[in-house]
């Protein structure tokens, strides 16, 4: 098996804040013979342009079709342009042939999350 793009939808909100979600895209490369989540780039924009969510290597379970890993969250949205926060995913592949994908991913950096976020999407 060969390397597999998905692409989809992406949202970010603040635990206990009243800010507006911040929304946009994101892209994942997947390679479920290696069981890796290679790469995945969440973005936002709008007034939150430029905050990301960046994995690599997001190992899966491909006998449960579900992946968890370590991400970082950074940008204007999580007040962190230059200092990345900690992170974590946990997601799912979808359907026949694992056509569709989700996700939550959380910040890790107090006892609580403070930045929670969501992607759904579709092999391309």
């Amino acid at each position: 098996m060969g390397d597999l793009t998905y692409s989809g939808f992406n949202i970010i909100g603040r635990h206990n804040n009243s800010a507006t979600p911040a929304q946009g895209d994101f892209t994942a490369t997947v390679n479920f013979g290696d069981a890796k989540v290679k790469s995945l780039s969440a973005t936002t924009t709008g007034t939150a342009t430029g905050s990301a969510v960046m994995g690599t290597n997001i190992p899966i379970d491909v006998a449960n079709g579900v992946f968890t890993g370590d991400v970082t969250l950074s940008g204007q949205y999580v007040g962190a342009p230059t200092n990345p926060l900690t992170g974590k995913i946990h997601g799912d592949f979808h359907g026949e042939g694992a056509k569709g994908i989700t996700g939550i991913y959380y910040d890790t950096v107090g006892t609580t999350p403070d930045y929670v976020g969501a992607i759904a999407g579709v092999k391309q």
